[in-house]
C-alpha cells in the first residue's frame, strides 16, 4: 500500500468520526461505515477484497452493541478490523452487501441471532432459527421460549 488506510480514511470521513484502535483496527461511526466501506472496497491503495465476517456483541448494561467486520486484501496481503458500537434501542446499520457479497449472508446471521437490521440490505430475513421464532438469541437480555409449536424447548 502506497498510503496509510487510516489517513485515506481521516482525508474522507469528518474529524472525531473515525480512530485508530490499532494498525488493523479502526473504530467508526455507525454513520459512517457505509463510507468507510466504500473507501475500503473502492481506493486503489487499499483495495479490501473480501469481507471475512461480520459479528456483534450486546452490552444490555450500557445498552448498546458492538459491530465488527474483518476486511482483508488479496492484493496487499493485509487484513483491517472496523469496529462500531450501536444503540440498542433501534439497532440499524446500513447494509455492506453492494460491495460484498459475503455481506448478505452474515448480515442476515447478525441479524437472525442478534435482532441488527441492514438497511437496504437485499433480502434481510432469518438464516438459521425459523422465521416465527420470537427473540434474538445471542442477546445477552434473551430470554429463551417455553415451547415452540408444541415442543418444549426449555428443559
Amino acid at each position: 500500500m502506497t498510503k496509510d488506510t487510516f489517513e485515506i480514511m481521516r482525508e474522507k470521513i469528518p474529524d472525531g468520526q473515525v480512530e485508530k484502535l490499532s494498525n488493523e483496527c479502526f473504530r467508526i461511526a455507525p454513520e459512517f461505515l457505509a463510507a468507510a466501506a466504500e473507501i475500503l472496497y473502492k481506493n486503489e491503495n487499499c483495495f479490501f477484497d473480501r469481507l471475512t465476517d461480520i459479528a456483534a456483541v450486546h452490552y444490555p448494561a450500557e445498552k448498546k452493541f458492538s459491530i465488527f467486520y474483518t476486511f482483508y486484501s488479496f492484493p496487499y496481503q493485509k487484513k483491517l478490523q472496523l469496529t462500531s458500537d450501536i444503540s440498542d434501542e433501534n439497532p440499524s446499520v446500513e447494509s455492506l452487501s453492494k460491495y460484498w457479497l459475503s455481506a448478505d449472508w452474515f448480515e442476515r446471521e447478525v441479524f437472525d441471532m442478534q435482532g441488527i437490521s441492514f438497511n437496504n440490505h437485499p433480502d434481510l430475513r432469518r438464516i438459521l432459527m425459523p422465521n416465527d421464532w420470537q427473540g434474538f438469541p445471542l442477546r445477552k437480555d434473551y430470554t429463551e421460549q417455553e415451547d415452540y409449536h408444541g415442543i418444549k424447548i426449555k428443559y
